[in-house]
């Protein structure tokens, strides 16, 4: 996985994290958004921003051919559980460990 592409599956994760980072300050984000409609869209739109980044990166875990079915699918459950932070943890960390091993 290119540089490139590992800067474009972290923006949902952070647009993830900074949506649910607003509860922490519901009184100012709702001066910002103003209304509970635009609320519910902006939630839409950082909930499925992770569900293409969660899906692409799955996919990616069962191409790699040489690690076994145990860690694919220990990965994959890591991933659609814990979402944004398992995303981040397998793009950055896991992922060039198992193309590596995938190499050899």
């Amino acid at each position: 996985m290119s540089k490139m592409t590992k800067y474009i599956l972290t923006i949902p994760c952070a647009i993830f994290f900074l949506y649910v980072l607003s509860f922490f300050f519901q009184e100012t984000y709702f001066k910002i958004v103003g209304s509970f409609e635009r609320d519910f869209m902006i939630a839409t739109i950082a909930r499925l921003l992770l569900l293409f980044t969660i899906i692409y990166l799955v996919v990616d875990v069962w191409k790699i051919k040489t690690i076994d079915k145990s860690k694919k699918w220990s990965w994959t459950c890591i991933i659609i559980f814990f979402g944004a932070i398992g995303s981040l943890i397998y793009i950055w960390k896991k992922e060039k460990e198992l193309k590596q091993n995938n190499a050899k």
